[in-house]
């Protein structure tokens, strides 16, 4: 048997199958490592918007619903106040915590900072950035005795709304709604 060298075009052919195997591989590897990136991306945005809706609902309910009348307003919205844009400011139970100037009822304000994000903001003095990179934020509180949605809530006059609803604008909507205690008003008898 004769050994034949391989020739010229025969080296040309398998390098070119080989280098269009590579490419292939290379490309598929590429929009996977992507496709993990964008996945990443998504895992990350919704874990914050549950965490941003977990922390409100923990919140909104513990709302109080009357406290004395030293202390001020209830549950209201405030528009445009000092460093503010469009604001909710309630009262509500933070139960036990480390700091004990943040234990018990507190004074607590929902905003969209100038940085545009979503802000609770509790004295005295207490910042908790709850969603960043927020466009705009939107309340509309629903009422009970008229059965709809209002855009603003007057405090004392009117008590606590049933439900709260959160609107962030971003570059699609989304709407969060919330359940206020004690929203119904009670009866009480007397002897």
């Amino acid at each position: 048997m004769k050994k034949r060298a391989l020739t010229l075009l025969e080296v040309m052919i398998s390098l070119v199958l080989a280098s269009i195997l590579l490419t292939t591989l290379f490309s598929f590897y590429k929009q996977l490592f992507f496709s993990r990136a964008e996945i990443q991306k998504s895992k990350e945005l919704i874990l914050d918007r549950i965490l941003m809706q977990e922390r409100l609902s923990q919140i909104f309910a513990k709302v109080v619903p009357e406290i004395e009348e030293e202390k001020g307003l209830i549950f209201y919205t405030s528009e445009k106040p000092s460093t503010l844009s469009d604001a909710l400011c309630f009262v509500y139970d933070n139960g036990i915590d480390p700091n004990p100037s943040f234990c018990g009822l507190l004074k607590g304000t929902l905003y969209l900072s100038k940085e545009k994000n979503l802000t609770l903001q509790t004295w005295p003095g207490r910042e908790e950035i709850l969603l960043d990179s927020v466009e705009a934020l939107q309340f509309s509180f629903f009422d009970l005795e008229k059965k709809q949605w209002k855009q603003e809530w007057l405090g004392e006059k009117e008590g606590l709304p049933a439900m709260i609803k959160l609107t962030l604008k971003n570059k699609q909507k989304e709407e969060f709604v919330f359940f206020l205690p004690d929203a119904y008003k009670k009866i009480t008898y007397k002897k």
